[in-house]
């Protein structure tokens, strides 16, 4: 199921669900089912497939353990799943214990797995594991049937595309076992030693994955103090993107912040509605969240060469800032405030640090892309002066740092998206002076918590425009005015918001249709 399709699965639910709730209640239910549904799932990642199964049974798991789990309930919901599969051998489980056997077997499996750089296994690597975990526990398991049990239970399955090899039936089944080994073992040396090589590698989609596990299982200083060592020395070389008037590139890229403010603004409720139905099937459309599973990777490949370092830091930079997000959001009461407001500083700066990094990759490819398309265009016969050519390629890079910016303001954003955060936010990002830090906390409380302080938007845009720092102000703007196109709000808020922002009322009024923000 898509992002439509799920949003219509979770309305029926809610509904069906009604404790004599008012329509914006069961309004806000849904959108929040919907966003940890997409955490669960994978949030783009594509941990397991979208089927109607699955979204009942998170929903029914998330309503159930709401209150009542004190630990991550996520790694409670993955645990829910691989519990459901196992109940299809149920008869296989006569004596105490024997769920437990399968369980650690599996978890020693998937790490073995991941220590070779491989994502399969075969029936004599598993044998061996098994014959390991019965000497070091003086106990006798049968291996036997192992494989033809969990083939059952739909844990693995035979890939025959490879040889006679066996897999994880999907990758959160292989990143939930590795993150469930390591949590539990942390004081192994090897494995002390993997979670350090994973932290500063996090550009390797499986890395990044499995650390986000191991933050569902474990609060641990260990882990954390490796992620965020990895993020103080990411892209140390770059400064911070700067948003004020005095950085040079803003000359280049003034009028391409433009592109980032919605040509309409919703006038009513019923058009952010169907803003927001139009955004799930745009998502649907390009893939974002779609529904389908992502097979993962066949071979673990941690490397890079040279030409692609940067890039890969920033994906790593990426990862780095969602790992962080997770762990501060899981586990809101172990981590004190102090470390929390270091994380939440050091995860804004990697941000910006990210789009310097982008820019300079864009700068030393511009070259090689102008080049590209003049000699496509010769090819074609097509007539292009290369002068031509230079100025929409330099037009079109000038387009993509500025949606990166504005981009990577909202990434840190979400990655701080919970109530509890609040507090430990607003005081790292009100103590740090850059622009950066003023737009991340807006975007954090308009755009992801609904938070909206009429006084506090205004002030911030007057600073702006009276320091005339423009780019600064139009971001803003398109904070707002994303705000506007996707929440309910009030009349004459939502005409003092588009007043403040120069929105014009003719506009607001012509059409409800959103420019979608990405």
């Amino acid at each position: 199921m898509g992002n439509k399709k799920r949003k219509e699965l979770i309305q029926r639910w809610y509904n069906l669900n009604n404790d004599s709730a008012t329509e914006d209640e069961i309004s806000s239910r849904v959108e929040n089912a919907q966003s940890q549904i997409n955490t669960f799932l994978g949030n783009g990642a594509a941990f397991l497939p979208a089927v109607p199964m699955v979204i009942i049974s998170t929903l029914q798991n998330v309503d159930a353990v709401k209150k009542a789990y004190a630990g991550s309930k996520y790694s409670f919901l993955y645990e829910s799943l691989i519990i459901s599969s196992l109940s299809r051998i149920s008869s296989s489980y006569t004596g105490s214990g024997e769920y437990n056997i399968d369980i650690s077997i599996l978890s020693r499996l998937a790490f073995e797995m991941l220590n070779n750089g491989n994502t399969s296994f075969t029936e004599e690597q598993l044998k061996n594991i098994i014959t390991l975990i019965s000497e070091e526990y003086i106990i006798s398991i049968a291996s036997d049937n192992f494989v033809k049990k969990m083939e059952t239970a739909r844990i693995i399955y035979k890939d025959p595309s490879a040889g006679e090899v066996y897999r994880f039936r999907y990758p959160y089944i292989f990143y939930y076992f590795c993150g469930r080994y390591i949590a539990y073992n942390l004081s192994e040396n090897g494995v002390k030693e993997k979670v350090q090589y994973m932290s500063s590698r996090l550009y390797n989609e499986t890395y990044g994955n499995i650390i986000i596990f191991v933050c569902h299982f474990a609060n641990s200083s260990e882990v954390i103090d490796d992620v965020l060592l990895n993020a103080y020395y990411t892209l140390n070389d770059y400064p911070e993107f700067d948003f004020t008037k005095s950085n040079p590139i803003f000359d280049e890229i003034k009028d391409s912040v433009e592109a980032l403010i919605p040509p309409t603004i919703a006038s009513n409720d019923v058009a952010v509605a169907d803003n927001k139905d139009k955004q799930l099937m745009h998502m649907d459309e390009v893939g974002i969240n779609d529904g389908h599973v992502d097979n993962g990777e066949i071979i673990i490949d941690d490397e890079v060469s040279d030409k692609e370092k940067d890039m890969a830091a920033v994906v790593s930079a990426l990862k780095t800032i969602e790992v962080l997000g997770q762990i501060l959001q899981n586990y809101p009461i172990q981590i004190k405030g102090p470390v929390k407001i270091d994380i939440i500083s050091e995860m804004q700066k990697l941000g910006m640090r990210s789009v310097q990094a982008i820019i300079g990759t864009l700068r030393y490819l511009e070259q090689d892309l102008v080049d590209y398309i003049y000699e496509r265009a010769c090819r074609s016969k097509k007539y292009l002066s290369r002068e031509d050519v230079i100025i929409q390629t330099h037009r079109f890079i000038n387009m993509i740092v500025t949606g990166m910016a504005r981009s990577m303001i909202h990434e840190v954003a979400v990655s701080l998206k919970s109530e509890h955060l609040l507090s430990a936010s607003t005081k790292a990002l009100t103590v740090d002076p850059s622009i950066s830090s003023k737009l991340v906390l807006m975007d954090l409380k308009l755009n992801c918590l609904n938070k909206v302080d009429y006084n506090e938007i205004y002030n911030l845009k007057k600073s702006f425009d009276g320091g005339n720092e423009r780019f600064a102000s139009r971001i803003l703007d398109s904070i707002i005015g994303y705000f506007l196109n996707y929440n309910n709000c009030d009349h004459a808020l939502r005409a003092k918001l588009c007043a403040l922002c120069g929105f014009s009322e003719q506009k607001q009024l012509i059409s409800t249709h959103a420019n979608l923000l990405n």
